[in-house]
């Protein structure tokens, strides 16, 4: 509307600001601000009311960075796709929920990933794992902490409780018990991230680094937008995991191309 048009320039100016600010402007910024939260061409698409999602993408690629964040958004979307078909097939859960991992690890460059389920005595219990090989060995870490308690200051009960992403940039601070046996191993940082099955609280996938230094910023936001779009892989996945109590015990290979890696029990 024109009253809007002649608005902005006189909000600018009483802001402080030095560059022309109208409404092709804002919208730019609100999608640049989108594509570095990792947003779905077609969120952007809905939010910015394109009557396309083709007109979307072409708005996009005209950006800063636009063309890289598209290339990265689809191929997110490539990988939950491989692993919906995946649930789809008769492959154990416990495997694809390492393929989870796996994914979770390759985003984020971490060495070790993990999907654990909140279960209802209040603890969260380990479903999937991946390591990379030049990791350290973690399998006794994980058979001693395959389960965690969600009452303490790690990153799993954190996100338990807090729901949204939480990081922990120094793992020998924590008091919770698996933080301090990584820490031992050589871990210094670890993300974690909601899963959701519908309208609830189903889990988390977390991933660790022995790299020193803290996580990059803005990290958080690569591993969110991946496990957000986990949930209807999940509530397939759900059922079988019920059916199969023993899918905690299988040993998972490194599902598909990748660095060379090992499962985890």
């Amino acid at each position: 509307p024109s009253y809007v048009r002649a608005l902005l320039p006189r909000l600018a100016r009483r802001a402080g600001l030095a560059a022309p600010v109208n409404a092709s402007a804002l919208r730019r910024a609100r999608a640049g601000a989108l594509l570095a939260e990792h947003r779905s061409a077609r969120a952007i698409q809905a939010e910015l009311g394109h009557a396309t999602l083709a007109g979307t993408r072409r708005y996009l690629r005209g950006l800063r960075g636009g063309a890289a964040a598209l290339r990265a958004e689809e191929r997110l979307a490539a990988a939950v796709a491989a692993l919906g078909e995946a649930a789809r097939g008769d492959a154990a859960p416990g495997v694809i929920f390492s393929m989870i991992a796996r994914e979770a690890a390759r985003l984020t460059g971490a060495e070790v990933a993990v999907v654990k389920r909140f279960e209802p005595e209040g603890t969260a219990r380990g479903v999937g794992a991946w390591a990379d090989a030049r990791a350290p060995r973690i399998e006794e870490l994980a058979a001693r902490h395959g389960t965690v308690p969600l009452d303490t200051d790690g990153a799993i009960a954190r996100v338990h409780r807090e729901g949204r992403p939480v990081r922990a940039d120094d793992l020998g601070v924590l008091r919770d018990e698996s933080a301090q046996a990584m820490a031992r191993l050589g871990f210094r940082s670890v993300l974690a991230a909601p899963v959701s099955a519908g309208s609830r609280a189903w889990g988390a996938v977390a991933v660790a680094t022995t790299r020193p230094g803290p996580l990059p910023p803005g990290i958080e936001t690569h591993l969110a937008a991946f496990v957000e779009r986990l949930g209807p892989v999940v509530v397939r996945l759900s059922g079988r995991l019920t059916e199969s109590p023993g899918y905690t015990r299988a040993r998972v290979r490194s599902p598909g191309p990748g660095p060379a890696a090992r499962g985890v029990s």
